[in-house]
């Protein structure tokens, strides 16, 4: 019994397959991925799933990526299977997001094997096969530690994980040749008379991948021949590692660490007293719900840990210009959240005085909106009514009888980190600070029966 005989009746036999199943397999038309079809296909055949196969062009290899396609077209049509084709131009996209050419890749098929999951029966289990084998999974390894990586990389590829979107859709990645090597793969295919497309570009070794693939595994293993199986020992150890440590950190992050407008505040004092092993790996699930984890190595979860011995207002840059920073008792992982920002903006209103007290009272419609007294303002304030950030000389009426406090004074009571502190609007006639958005106002300035001139503040969206 060869690697796809084994590989079909382990679907079968472990429930991976199940009838009603919506299986995708990614297929390239290399040998790794023939392989896994005719294993699927058997499969399939017998548990009643229903497959459907997904070929990406990547619009990079010019004659030979169409002959790939002519190659898995004809394969789906003799087994009369379902494919899905999608043409991708990824060196434009790798240009556009700058980022590599591998990466751009590898999120082209990701959207393409998505894209077809999503399809047809939404209750049924949806489940994308890769052809990953053990030559995959010691490479990955090598890269991730070359990288510095810390368990959850040298984890290398899994052979299964669930993978749930935003928007609740959720579907099984199985990888069931991690047991097998690439040699194994193609020695099943050439006994049964099956033919492949060979990927000219794995012979070149500018990629990370093939560098370690061509030239370092080679002298490995003349002094390890058996480093494939003891890689692939490794990763599932240091993967059971990884598992329960997130495990821990989860529960961790639950009682020390707060979310809000796309941001999550670790207590630093917290995260300084856990165990270092426990303390980066909830930096690193921070960082990863915070923008990823693609590019950030062990050397820089380690800088975020000395965040928590240093003083407020330090920053520590990590992947593609991103910083997490020290914020007074926090350690804080920030990302764009996707919302609008707001800006206050103000008006003189009509309304009468006794109308915008009936207003304030019942907070009819206007929960964000400040009411100020124009006359009061004048007597006390000097200098143009704006909206603006904070100023040098700032400050706030604190009580009616006209004490003062200056505003970087207050705004570092309220705990605000240093970066926010120099952006956040406030109303301002002259030096005299009317406002801050999101905190207090200045006393003295209310509008009241006999209020002639009223100013309305209000907040709004920024289109």
């Amino acid at each position: 019994m060869d690697a796809i005989d084994k590989t079909a009746l382990r679907l079968i036999n472990e429930g991976l397959l199940k009838k009603g199943d919506k299986a995708v397999i990614g297929l390239s038309g290399g040998g790794d991925s023939v392989a896994l079809f005719y294993a699927l296909i058997s499969a399939c055949k017998d548990t009643g799933a229903f497959l459907t196969a997904v070929h990406v062009h990547h619009m990079i290899r010019g004659e030979s990526a169409d002959e790939d396609l002519r190659f898995v077209k004809a394969l789906c049509g003799e087994t009369g299977t379902p494919l899905t084709v999608k043409k991708i131009n990824v060196p434009e996209n790798a240009a556009k997001e700058g980022i590599s050419l591998e990466l751009a890749g590898r999120k082209a098929r990701r959207d393409a094997f998505e894209e077809a999951l999503r399809r047809g029966d939404e209750k049924a289990d949806a489940k994308l096969f890769l052809a990953h084998h053990a030559n995959d999974r010691e490479e990955t390894l090598l890269m991730n530690l070359f990288r510095g990586s810390g368990s959850l990389g040298m984890g290398g590829i899994r052979e299964r994980a669930v993978i749930t979107k935003e928007d609740g859709f959720s579907y099984e990645i199985i990888r069931p040749f991690l047991l097998f090597t690439h040699e194994e793969l193609l020695e099943a295919l050439v006994a049964r008379g099956h033919i492949w497309r060979e990927d000219e570009t794995n012979s070149e070794d500018k990629y990370t991948r093939n560098a370690i693939r061509l030239k370092i595994l080679p002298q490995i293993k003349q002094l390890y021949p058996s480093f494939t199986k003891v890689a692939g020992r490794y990763a599932d150890l240091m993967g059971e590692v990884s598992d329960y440590l997130s495990g821990e950190a989860l529960k961790f992050l639950e009682n020390n660490a707060a979310r809000s407008g796309g941001e999550i505040r670790i207590n630093a004092e917290a995260l300084s007293d856990a165990h270092p092993a426990l303390a980066k790996e909830a930096i690193r699930l921070a960082i990863k719900e915070t923008g990823g984890l693609t590019d950030v190595s062990l050397a820089q979860v380690e800088d975020v840990l000395a965040l928590t011995c240093a003083q407020s207002g330090k920053k520590v840059c990590i992947a593609k210009g991103r910083e997490v920073r020290r914020s007074f008792d926090d350690i804080v992982f920030g990302k764009d959240s996707g919302e609008k920002a707001v800006k206050l903006k103000y008006e003189f209103t009509d309304l009468p005085a006794g109308e915008v007290l009936d207003k304030i009272k019942k907070d009819d419609n206007y929960s964000f909106a400040k009411w100020f007294d124009y006359d009061k303002i004048i007597m006390h304030g000097s200098g143009e009514l704006l909206v603006r950030t904070p100023l040098e000389g700032d400050h706030l009426m604190i009580d009616r009888a006209g004490h003062k406090k200056k505003l970087s004074v207050y705004l570092k009571q309220q705990r605000i980190d240093e970066k926010k502190r120099k952006t956040i609007p406030v109303f301002a006639a002259g030096s005299l600070i009317l406002a801050v958005a999101g905190y207090r106002d200045s006393c003295g300035f209310e509008v009241d029966e006999g209020s002639k001139r009223i100013i309305r503040l209000y907040t709004e969206e920024e289109q």
